[in-house]
C-alpha cells in the first residue's frame, strides 16, 4: 500500500504539470558540478530504486566518499535521486526561492517531495524533474536546477 501513494502522486502531478518548460530552473548562481561515482563505489553511494536518494556536499556528505581535486557540487550541493523506471536525476540542493547556498531543500520521504524549511516550497523530485508543487516556488514558477547523470566507462558522472 505504501508504494501506491507515490504512484498516485505521480499521476496527479503529471496532470497538474503537463509541460517542463513552464518554470524557471535557472535561478541560482551557476557553479561547476562534477561528481564521479566509480562503478566500484556505486553499491555504497548510488541509488537503486524509485524514491532512493543521496546528498553530495563536497568534503561533507556522503561520509567516506572519495572526493578529488576535480570534484564540484554546484551552488548548494547535489541531490541524486532514482525516479520512475530507475531514471537517475540530479538537482542542486539550494532552494531557488531563497537563492542561498546554505538554504538547502530536504527530502520528505513520506510525501515523496523535496521541501524548503525556510520558504515552505515543495518540489517534485522523483517524477516532475524538480518542478514546484507548492509554496512561493509554485507561485513564482521557480523549479530546482537540474544536472545530468551519465553512465561512463568507469561509472557515473553527475555534471552541469
Amino acid at each position: 500500500m505504501k508504494r501506491l501513494t507515490p504512484l498516485l502522486l505521480a499521476l496527479i502531478l503529471t496532470a497538474l504539470f503537463p509541460g517542463c518548460d513552464n518554470y524557471d530552473d535557472d535561478r541560482i548562481p551557476e557553479r561547476a558540478v562534477h561528481i564521479e561515482i566509480y562503478s566500484a563505489q556505486w553499491s555504497i553511494y548510488g541509488v537503486y530504486a524509485y524514491t532512493d536518494w543521496r546528498e553530495f556536499i563536497k568534503n561533507s556528505l556522503p561520509k567516506g566518499f572519495s572526493w578529488s581535486a576535480n570534484s564540484y557540487t554546484g551552488f548548494g550541493g547535489v541531490l541524486l535521486v532514482c525516479g520512475l523506471n530507475n531514471q537517475l536525476l540530479a538537482y542542486d540542493l539550494a532552494c531557488p526561492v531563497e537563492c542561498s547556498s546554505s538554504t538547502r531543500i530536504e527530502v520528505d520521504e513520506e510525501n515523496c517531495v523535496a521541501l524548503c524549511s525556510v520558504c515552505g516550497s515543495t518540489y517534485d523530485i522523483f517524477n516532475g524533474y524538480g518542478q514546484p508543487v507548492s509554496g512561493p516556488a509554485r507561485e513564482k514558477k521557480y523549479g530546482l536546477t537540474s544536472y545530468t547523470v551519465n553512465y561512463t566507462s568507469t561509472g557515473y558522472l553527475i555534471s552541469r
